[in-house]
């Protein structure tokens, strides 16, 4: 030591020189002494900290940065090999104060005032006791041997925890938790470190915010007072559960595990600590779920333990239940569950949150509750009021994920609350609350998942709510599609022995059905077919809907009550009805009943939706009354159902709307014809042919072509019915629309008379036809093909069966010798 002693003496001369570099270079040589495992050792580390530390303590406010850095690595490098000794403490600690605790910048170099830092946390951790092993040994209070310096750290803490370069901030929570550990009297002023550190969780770094939630926990663990600043801690760290980044979120889930394990009141605040951990057992990342359930097993245990007396006896009896829901893969252990049954009156902030305007809170408080309602099992009965109001509207959230969260949640309670309990509310809901679609998801939910045995006691009660219009008259597609699904899931409870049940889900489903008919939904519609045909199957093991029309289609009418009013709801369900159940005998004259009121009273847009209701079902008119065996029964029913519902709007009215109306009943009476036999046809025909003939002439070009469309099944006619017909039809060939041209051409070829009246009038008859001919071959020359054809193949026809006034006008004709060779030769 004596050969350097003379070089310390002429370091320590030099570091006070007044030259930059003079200083600079005797610090470095000292620096580089010290660095030297072999200079210093724990016997004379004293004698050089005695004999350099002032010039050493004076260079920490050198004006130059490489001074005061490489003062203040000499003095770390020298306190390596001191003892611990409170005088050191009471010498440096101060010091590095002056630097880092004033609001004022001191320091300004942000590279020396975190070595400052490293240097406070080097000392710190020297002079806490340790143990062979490493761990820290248990320091009686009058021990502390940070006491004295104490204020000084807390002062430099919370003012550097308010500095803007990152690291110095993490090296101050690192400071924060060795100095929880080193000193015993760390609570005294623990307090104070709440507030900046509360500011770092909004920092932009994730890793600053990690370190900022552990020195808050550990800061809270030290709050032995005021219970209002802890509450305050954990209400902070919260929102950092929808933290971005998982290791962020993981932090909270450990802090939360530790308050229960270790926080001092900690059962007075169960409430706020909760949901700290059953959030991260639903975190999208495998690592932070595996790593907190852990925790919050060894969490549960602990309660367990303190509380044996009370839960001992639950243990004989706490075994799996029977068919335990997929969705829960482990049953959270006695502990656990005891630790949330004891603090269900977090549910009120939850269903709070759950309503909020933000996805990231309503999406992290449903996993909170779903967690909660895992571990509180059939103890959530009594909150279950409360919960299905917010999961009603939840549950169609326009977040999916959202949404499915919290069917997910209702498909659990269905499972763990009575059903009796769950439905007394949630029938309650759906009887009185605007909002249906929420509440029939909720119930369908949870009648998935119930194992209630009596659960389907009480279908009834609920089918009578689903009757309301409000639900099974909507229009909403998505309504529709969750009122089936319900249904689905409520058929197995259907008994055939219980009529009015079986009429109410029959009625249900086709008046909802209707509904998605006449709004041409086909996928709906085809679903609620089906959901028709389990019903049927169900109850009487068919898969034929006739008879089940038969049986209920009435009870199903006689809802619709509004139809003899402007009611264009019932309107489309009256539509929907038509086009599902058809026109057959048992039910026919009610069906015609309903069709006829509404059509007197309903608007033009009803009109025209019945009738074209009317159009569709009536082209199968054959096949569900055909098996009648009395031929003119079948003529009886459709010339009354023609006269009843149809006849009274082919009359023409003025107006464009009575327009409207008028082509399509005409429509519909186009299909009656074609959907009956030629036999019938013909007679309807017949027995129309005055309005026929004004429609063939009216305005609406889609009336012209219903009526000779129909007029094509017509038979044989009188010569007074004839002459009308025929000049009306040749006039048609100058029709601005195409297919009403085709169709007069085609409907010329039919143009006969009848027997009875052929000696009387067969001459003026082939006069008739001579002009018919003459004007077809003239209209031959269009250049249309398809009235050219239709043209061709009528003359053919007409050809055949008057062949001289055929021979006459084809003489008379001047058209090409082309064109004649496509018609056929006279005979």
């Amino acid at each position: 030591m004596e050969e350097y002693k003379e070089k310390i003496e002429s370091w320590i001369v030099k570091i006070q020189n007044q030259e930059r570099m003079i200083r600079q270079r005797a610090l470095k040589e000292f620096l580089e002494f010290c660095q030297n495992e072999s200079n210093l050792t724990s016997d004379n580390a004293i004698e050089v900290f005695d004999s350099s530390y002032l010039c050493l303590i004076k260079c920490y406010s050198d004006r130059f940065e490489m001074c005061r850095s490489l003062a203040c690595s000499i003095i770390t490098e020298i306190l390596k090999h001191l003892q611990q000794n409170d005088y050191y403490l009471s010498l440096l600690v101060p010091v590095i104060g002056k630097r880092l605790a004033s609001l004022e910048i001191v320091e300004e170099s942000e590279e020396m005032r975190l070595q400052l830092l490293k240097q406070l946390n080097f000392i710190i951790n020297k002079y806490k006791d340790l143990n062979s092993t490493g761990t820290v040994k248990t320091i009686k209070e009058g021990e502390d041997r940070l006491l004295k310096p104490y204020n000084e750290i807390i002062d430099i803490l919370k003012v550097r925890l308010m500095d803007t370069y990152p690291a110095i901030l993490n090296e101050c929570c690192e400071i924060i938790k060795i100095t929880a550990i080193a000193s015993p009297s760390f609570h005294y002023r623990a307090e104070v470190l709440v507030t900046p550190l509360t500011t770092l969780l909004k920092h932009r770094h994730s890793n600053i915010r990690i370190v900022a939630i552990e020195a808050l926990g550990i800061v809270a663990l030290n709050i032995y007072t005021n219970l209002d600043v802890v509450r305050k801690i954990v209400k902070d760290i919260s929102p950092l559960l929808m933290d971005p980044v998982p290791f962020v979120r993981r932090e909270c889930g450990r802090v939360g595990c530790m308050f229960l394990k270790k926080l001092r009141d900690r059962y007075s605040l169960f409430e706020q600590i909760i949901p700290l951990v059953l959030c991260c057992l639903t975190d999208e990342i495998q690592e932070v779920r595996d790593e907190i359930e852990n925790l919050w097993i060894e969490a549960g245990d602990l309660y367990y333990e303190e509380n044996q007396v009370e839960l001992q006896p639950l243990v004989l009896v706490d075994t799996i239940p029977d068919n335990y829901p997929e969705l829960i893969t482990n049953r959270p252990t006695l502990g656990c569950r005891a630790l949330v049954r004891k603090s269900l009156r977090v549910l009120n902030a939850v269903l709070h949150e759950m309503e909020d305007w933000k996805e990231d809170v309503r999406l992290h408080a449903t996993k909170l509750l779903m967690q909660i309602v895992i571990h509180s099992e059939e103890h959530l009965t009594t909150k279950y009021y409360d919960i299905n109001a917010v999961l009603c509207k939840t549950c169609q959230d326009q977040e999916i994920q959202i949404a499915k969260l919290a069917l997910q949640v209702a498909n659990i309670i269905g499972y763990f609350v009575n059903q009796k309990t769950w439905s007394k509310y949630a029938f309650e809901e759906l009887r009185t609350r605007q909002n249906k679609l929420g509440i029939i998801k909720c119930i369908d939910a949870l009648y998935e998942n119930s194992k209630d045995k009596e659960r389907f006691d009480n279908l009834y009660e609920l089918t009578e709510i689903l009757l309301d219009t409000s639900i099974c008259h909507s229009d909403s597609d998505k309504l529709q599609m969750e009122l089936f699904q319900l249904l689905r899931n409520l058929i197995p409870g259907v008994s055939i022995d219980n009529d009015n049940l079986v009429k109410n889900f029959y009625v249900i489903a086709l008046k909802t059905t209707s509904m998605a008919m006449a709004y041409d939904n086909k996928a709906l519609r085809n679903e609620g077919i089906n959901i028709l045909k389990l019903i049927d199957t169900k109850c009487n093991n068919r898969d034929n809907l006739s008879l089940m029309h038969s049986k209920y289609l009435k009870a199903t009418l006689g809802t619709l009550d509004l139809l003899d009013k402007a009611n264009n709801e019932q309107v489309m369900i009256l539509y929907g009805i038509i086009c599902i159940c058809g026109f057959e005998k048992p039910f026919i004259d009610v069906l015609k009943q309903a069709i006829k009121t509404a059509l007197e009273h309903c608007e033009a847009e009803g009109k025209i939706k019945i009738l074209s209701a009317i159009a569709i079902a009536s082209l199968n008119w054959d096949k569900t009354i055909g098996f009648l065996d009395d031929s003119n029964e079948k003529f009886l029913i459709l010339k009354c159902f023609i006269d009843d519902c149809i006849v009274n709007h082919l009359i023409w009215q003025a107006g464009r709307t009575a327009e409207s109306v008028r082509t399509m009943a005409t429509a519909a009476l186009c299909s009656l014809v074609q959907g009956t036999s030629k036999e019938n046809a013909m007679k309807i025909v017949e027995s129309l042919m005055v309005p026929l003939v004004s429609l063939i002439d009216d305005n609406n070009i889609g009336t012209r072509a219903y009526a000779l469309k129909t007029f094509m099944n017509s038979g044989p006619l009188k010569y007074d019915q004839l002459k009308i017909v025929a000049s009306v039809l040749w006039s048609r060939l100058n029709d601005p629309g195409n297919e009403v041209r085709v169709l007069a051409a085609k409907c010329l070829g039919q143009l006969k008379l009848m027997e009875s009246e052929q000696e009387e009038f067969d001459d003026m008859c082939n006069d008739l036809l001579k002009q018919v001919l003459k004007t077809m071959l003239i209209h031959l020359e269009s250049p249309e093909i398809d009235l050219r054809n239709a043209l061709i193949e009528s003359i053919s026809d007409l050809a055949k069966t008057h062949s001289s006034a055929y021979k006459d006008a084809l003489n008379d004709s001047t058209i090409s010798q082309d064109l004649k060779s496509k018609l056929p030769a006279p005979l």
